[in-house]
């Protein structure tokens, strides 16, 4: 059994849309812009995950998002949403897409993540706590 985790500092974000331009000659060129903060968040998890242990079997993975509260919250506001749910964007699935885009280097197919657990909530400061297993450890309830 092989467990790591990597934590990444910051404001969680998620992978941005391809967008599509067409070129002068008329043909549709499709991209995804690489300034956007998904993409950068991505590029961050793979290279804390390039020193990790190479997974081969099935892989539980489980994603822990904080987002930092807005500064122009006033104190009791801050205390009530510690730790409550965030149910703003970005979405969790955009989020899981730019982490597992960045930990793809990890294990040799995406189809091998049977498990995957996002949880988003506000918290102090802007992190990210990522958890990898490859194992079958625990309870499966369909």
């Amino acid at each position: 059994m092989t467990t790591w985790n990597i934590t990444i500092f910051g404001q969680p974000a998620g992978m941005p849309r391809a967008r599509s331009v067409r070129t002068k000659w008329g043909g549709i060129r499709h991209y995804i812009p690489q300034k956007s903060p998904g993409v950068v968040y991505r590029s961050i998890a793979a290279k804390l995950s390039a020193r990790k242990p190479k997974l081969e079997g099935p892989v539980r993975v489980t994603i822990g998002c904080v987002f930092e509260m807005p500064k122009s919250w006033t104190k009791a506001k801050k205390l009530k949403h510690d730790g409550q749910p965030h149910t703003q964007k970005p979405d969790a699935d955009n989020i899981a897409k730019a982490i597992l885009d960045g930990l793809s280097e990890c294990w040799p197919d995406d189809a091998v993540v049977w498990e995957l657990i996002v949880r988003k909530v506000w918290g102090q400061h802007g992190s990210t706590v990522v958890f990898v297993t490859d194992t079958l450890t625990g309870e499966y309830t369909p």
